[in-house]
């Protein structure tokens, strides 16, 4: 049989064949040497059958997949819009996209973005819309020209902003995520996707950040 001889200093080992003779072990000698000191590994593990001890290496779970845009970082699944802007910097427009296994699929164009308004002294990106904001002249008295707003569902968006808006049927059976964008004053909805959640078979939904639809939280 295989015997495993372990020395102090835990760094190595032997395997010997030895002999069972009444009980007792005789006629062992070293087959040869088992490295107990592999770089990385600190600790080792007796399989059955085998002499020699082997690493046990633990290994870390890969990172669930996300995709980056701009400084912004998005889970599987979710959805973003990405802003597309003509080679003469003139024209733009929104499209709604998602995240699926770290790639940024399924785009499709939502709307296009106001770069000609006169009103605006100039246009900045920032980071809670998808068209570029309007930033107006100043009046004779120091003072921005207002903008004109919306509020969609109880909440407050200005010129040009957007955002994924829940919109439940008139008989709660189904809900809806749409994507609403304030313009002139007036916001305009259209439908992006059923929401896939069974009100019978769940008794709450979540609402999770960054993401349109509720969960199930049971």
């Amino acid at each position: 049989m295989e015997v495993l001889k372990d020395f102090d200093d835990q760094q190595t080992a032997e395997c010997h064949q030895c002999t069972c003779v009444d009980g007792k072990l005789e006629d062992c000698h070293r087959l040869y040497y088992c490295k107990l000191n592999k770089p990385g590994c600190i600790n080792f593990i007796k399989a059955p059958g085998q002499c020699c001890p082997t690493c046990a290496r633990v290994i870390p779970k890969p990172a669930p997949p996300y995709c980056k845009v701009g400084a912004r970082h998005y889970k599987d699944g979710e959805s973003m819009e990405m802003l597309k802007m003509s080679e003469d910097k003139k024209s733009a427009s929104c499209n709604q996209c998602r995240c699926k296994e770290g790639k940024v699929v399924g785009c499709h164009h939502i709307f296009k973005c106001t770069l000609d308004d006169p009103k605006c002294e100039r246009y900045e990106q920032r980071s809670d819309q998808c068209c570029p904001a309007c930033v107006p002249f100043e009046s004779s008295s120091t003072k921005p020209l207002a903008l004109s707003s919306c509020k969609i569902n109880g909440q407050l968006f200005i010129d040009g902003e957007s955002a994924e808006v829940l919109q439940e049927s008139a008989d709660q059976s189904s809900v809806i995520c749409q994507q609403c964008r304030c313009d002139a004053g007036k916001h305009k909805c259209h439908k992006i996707y059923d929401c896939d959640i069974q009100k019978v078979a769940c008794e709450k939904s979540l609402k999770i950040p960054g993401q349109c639809c509720p969960v199930c939280g049971t």
